[in-house]
C-alpha cells in the first residue's frame, strides 16, 4: 500500500500545482483552448476551477494516506473520500456549463 500511497501522493501534487496555478496565477494555458471558447468570465472561471483541483489534490492525498492503514474501521472513511472525488469530477461538469456562454 506505501505504493499506492506513493501514487495517489504524486497525483495528488500535481492537480494541487495546477490548481494553484491556474487559481492564482491564471495561468489558461493549462486549460485545453476547447474549453475556454465559450467561457464569459474567465476570471471567476479559472478561480472555481482552480479551488476544485486543490480540493481534489485534497481528497487524493487523503485517499493515499487513507490507504496506508489496512484497518477495516476505515473502509467508510474510503467510501466517503471516493465519493467525495467523484463529486469533485461531477463538479467540474458544472463549472463548464455555468462559465458557459452556450448553456444547452
Amino acid at each position: 500500500m506505501v505504493i499506492y500511497f506513493l501514487i495517489m501522493s504524486f497525483v495528488a501534487s500535481l492537480c494541487g500545482i495546477f490548481g494553484f496555478l491556474i487559481w492564482k496565477k491564471e495561468k489558461v494555458d493549462l486549460i485545453h483552448n476547447y474549453h475556454l471558447k465559450e467561457i464569459e468570465d474567465l476570471k471567476g472561471y479559472t478561480s472555481t476551477i482552480g479551488r476544485n483541483l486543490l480540493i481534489l489534490a485534497l481528497l487524493l492525498f487523503l485517499n493515499g494516506a487513507v490507504g496506508l492503514f489496512p484497518i477495516f474501521s476505515l473502509d467508510l472513511i474510503k467510501v466517503a473520500l471516493y465519493i467525495g472525488i467523484l463529486l469533485a469530477f461531477l463538479r467540474f461538469f458544472r463549472i463548464q456549463k455555468k462559465y458557459s456562454k452556450k448553456r444547452n
